[in-house]
C-alpha cells in the first residue's frame, strides 16, 4: 500500500492507489524510485576553532606529553636537590 491507501473502521480498505490498482489488474510492480546518492563522507582531524585552529590534535597531544615530561623532570630535580 502507498500513502494514499487508507484503512477505515470495519476492516474495509479503500484503495485509491495507482500501485495497488495496477497490481490488482495483474500489471507488474513498477520499479522502486531510487534515492539520490549520498555525498562522500568527509573526515577532518584538525581543530576547527580557537587557539589551535588548523592544528592536528594528535600533534597537540604529543606536544602536551612532552611538556608534562619536562615539568615532571623539573619537579623531580628540585625534589632531589633538597
Amino acid at each position: 500500500m502507498c500513502s494514499r491507501c487508507a484503512p477505515v473502521p470495519g476492516n474495509v480498505i479503500i484503495v485509491d492507489c495507482p500501485v495497488a490498482m495496477a497490481l490488482a489488474a495483474g500489471q507488474p510492480n513498477p520499479p522502486p524510485k531510487l534515492s539520490p546518492p549520498l555525498p562522500a563522507a568527509s573526515h577532518s582531524y584538525h581543530m576547527m576553532t580557537g587557539t589551535y585552529a588548523g592544528r592536528d590534535p594528535r600533534d597537540l597531544i604529543e606536544e602536551a606529553i612532552a611538556w608534562w615530561e619536562q615539568q615532571i623532570e623539573s619537579i623531580e630535580q628540585d625534589a632531589a636537590g633538597r
